[in-house]
C-alpha cells in the first residue's frame, strides 16, 4: 500500500511541475532589444561639397548578433522628408561596412545629412545615426 501511494504522489508531483513549467497562452517572455554601433568615417562633420562632387558615405558598424543590412540616404537637414539619395543594402553579418557614394548635383547652397539606419533583426528593431553636411555651390 506504501509503494502505491509513493508512486501517486510521485506521479502528482511530476504532473503539477510540468503544467508549471508549461508556456502558457498569454504568459510574457522578456524581450532582448538587440543594439549596434556606428562611427562615421566619411563624411565629417561640417564637410563642404561642390556640384559634381562625389560624397562617399562611409563608416563600420557592430553589434553582438548578426544584422540584416541597412539603408543610407541623403536628406535636407532643415526637412528630412526631402530625400535626395536613398538605397538598402541587404547584407548579413555581426560587423558591416558602409561604402556608398552619392553625386552632389544640386545647384543651390543646401545643408544635408547623410543618413544610415542599421536593420538589427526581423522583429523591425532598428538604430539610426547622421552626420551633416554642406552643398556650397
Amino acid at each position: 500500500m506504501k509503494s502505491n501511494t509513493l508512486k501517486l504522489f510521485a506521479s502528482a508531483f511530476f504532473a503539477i511541475v510540468l503544467v508549471a513549467c508549461t508556456k502558457h497562452a498569454g504568459d510574457e517572455e522578456a524581450e532582448t532589444t538587440p543594439t549596434a554601433t556606428l562611427a562615421f568615417s566619411s563624411p565629417t562633420e561640417g564637410a563642404s561639397y561642390q556640384f559634381g562632387d562625389s560624397v562617399l558615405i562611409q563608416g563600420v558598424a557592430a553589434a553582438a548578433q548578426e544584422m540584416h543590412g541597412y539603408e543610407v540616404s541623403v536628406r535636407n537637414a532643415a526637412d528630412t522628408s526631402v530625400v535626395y539619395y536613398k538605397e538598402h543594402i541587404h547584407e548579413h553579418g555581426s560587423a558591416l561596412t558602409i561604402n556608398q557614394k552619392w553625386k552632389d548635383t544640386l545647384t543651390t547652397a543646401v545643408q544635408l545629412q547623410a543618413q544610415v539606419t542599421l536593420i538589427l533583426d526581423h522583429d523591425g528593431h532598428t538604430t539610426t545615426k547622421s552626420v551633416r553636411f554642406n552643398t556650397s555651390n
